[in-house]
């Protein structure tokens, strides 16, 4: 798979797309074609309790979907959809510097986009189990 390159769609190509959504159309390799969404939701939190937020948390969610509806992809009645998978960053590294905010988020979701991935093949070898 690391071989594998993708392009962002726009809002224009994916009328579904939602504010929080990044949408990815593969564009080479064995997966080409496939449309991923992936969705960024952030939540600050106070750890300390004065009041002022202390670490930045981003839950990614990636499902493979229908590039005309934004609908996850269904293998065996499941849908190819990662859980929700929360990273953090404190947010004095922000103010700092320490982390450049838009890289770490493309490695999420770079990470997400390989997840799903994963799961699909895992889904289509458990589709591959006959039922009882």
């Amino acid at each position: 798979m690391s071989e594998m390159t993708y392009t962002a769609l726009t809002a224009e190509e994916c009328p579904w797309k939602a504010e929080a959504d990044r949408v990815f159309e593969i564009d080479s390799g064995k997966h080409t074609g496939k449309v991923i969404k992936v969705t960024l939701t952030r939540q600050e939190q106070d750890i300390n309790g004065d009041g002022v937020p202390d670490q930045l948390n981003v839950k990614v969610i990636a499902a493979l979907v229908d590039k005309a509806t934004g609908e996850p992809v269904t293998i065996a009645g499941h849908a190819i959809e990662t859980p929700g998978k929360v990273d953090s960053v404190r947010m004095a590294a922000i103010s700092e510097g320490e982390i450049d905010v838009l890289s770490w988020m493309a490695d999420l979701v770079d990470a997400a986009i390989f997840r799903v991935l994963r799961k699909e093949a895992a889904m289509s070898s458990y589709a591959l189990i006959p039922t009882a």
